[in-house]
């Protein structure tokens, strides 16, 4: 699709500064929040980066990240399947209360 197309083919700098410009007024917003949060990325993601999401999960009190295998940007569209399964997966790791890993595949 012209969307997956698009995301493949972004510059990570450029998509990096417009990120860093556009989440700027809420990193006091994030810095506050309570809730349990986790990321989710697509391992082969060029706009958000890992080292980013790793900057935002120390804000957000360590919050897990998930990398979605075989997946850019749009994880949802190209891997939908794959997608429901790790947040599955995290899910009932989460209320066994095991501790989870960083990158779940």
């Amino acid at each position: 699709t012209p969307l997956i197309n698009s995301a493949q083919r972004a510059d990570p700098r450029s998509a990096q500064k417009l990120l860093d410009l556009i989440s700027a007024p809420y990193i006091p917003v994030i810095n506050n929040l309570s809730e349990n949060i986790t990321l989710i990325r697509g391992n082969h993601d060029r706009l958000v980066q890992i080292k980013t999401l790793k900057k935002l999960s120390s804000c957000l009190n360590n919050a897990p990240i998930i990398e979605i295998p075989d997946s850019g940007h749009s994880v949802m569209l190209e891997n939908p399947v794959k997608l429901i399964e790790c947040i599955s997966n995290y899910l009932k790791e989460h209320e066994s209360g095991k501790k989870i890993p960083l990158s779940i595949y």
